[in-house]
Formats: structure tokens, sequence, C-alpha cells
């Protein structure tokens, strides 16, 4: 009979800290600022973020980073993105032709829809200074904002914590 032993850290959840960023450049500069400042090494997954939205699913642009000698990942994940209309099989067209994917934007936390992209630090121990963190960030012409956010206060949390 085998027997396994929970400890209690086999139901904790790994620690992170979310921060915002608006900047004037698109999602693909933000990863290259932060490359050049930062010293991270962001490089884009071909597999982009999916989220069901209502009559579709969503698509979000993402970045990663993965320091395996500090154990922490990067992601860094645009906020706006491109809703894509799933096919609805019981409409026919006049012609029976096949339709076109309707399109339309998508935000991935609505309730802070001026924010641009996300950066969550997944780290295996808190570390709960940032500062310095965001001193090198702040020092970034495009961006505008950078803070931190608390994630007890996002409505939607599911949307702040990434798979690999």
């Amino acid at each position: 009979m085998i027997v396994h032993k929970l400890n209690h850290h086999d139901f904790e959840e790994p620690e992170y800290v979310l921060l915002a960023l608006r900047a004037v450049c698109e999602p693909y500069q933000i990863a290259f600022l932060l490359n050049s400042y930062v010293g991270t090494h962001f490089k884009r997954i071909a597999k982009e973020l999916e989220v069901p939205v209502p009559h579709g699913i969503a698509h979000f642009e993402r970045f990663q980073y993965k320091d395996q000698k500090l154990g922490i990942q990067w992601d860094l994940i645009a906020n706006k993105g491109i809703g894509v209309q799933t096919a609805d099989s019981s409409v026919q067209t006049l012609f029976d032709l096949p339709s076109l994917p309707l399109t339309s934007n998508a935000i991935l936390i609505s309730e802070m829809k001026q924010i641009d992209c996300w950066l969550t630090k997944t780290m295996d121990e808190y570390d709960a200074d940032e500062s310095e963190l965001v001193q090198k960030m702040k020092q970034i012409t495009q961006f505008q904002f950078v803070g931190i956010i608390d994630s007890e206060k996002v409505k939607t949390k599911y949307h702040t914590v990434f798979d690999s």
C-alpha cells in the first residue's frame, strides 16, 4: 500500500505581483523596451492567451520570460485583444456560403480599460520589494503609467494567473 502524505505547500498558489502598464506603443514594443531597460528577455509566445467571451473567444498577445536561476516567470499580456465570434451552424446564409468570422475588440480586465498591458511576475517564494523594478520602468519615457495593482481588488481574478 502506497501512502502519500500531503503537505500544506501542496495547496499553496504561487506568489505573484501584478503590474499595470500604460504606454504610447504596441505590446511588442513594450516587450522590447522592458528587455532593453529592465534586463528581461521577453519572447513572443505563439499560443496567444485565449479567454472565453460571450459568443466566442478573445485572443490577447502574450510575451514570456522565464528566469530559471531565480525561479521567476514573467508574463506580459496585452489588455486589448480581438474577440472572434464562433460560427452558429443553425444560421443559414442566403446562398449557403461559409460566412467569415465576426471580430470585435475585447478587453482582458474590463474594469481597467485604460491599461495597455499587464505584467505578472510569478515567483516560487514571495519577494515583496518591487520598488526597484517600478523605478526602472518609470524611467522609460514611452510609459505613461506604471503601477502595482492589488490582485485582490481585481474582479476578474482568473484572468491574472497565466498557465505555461
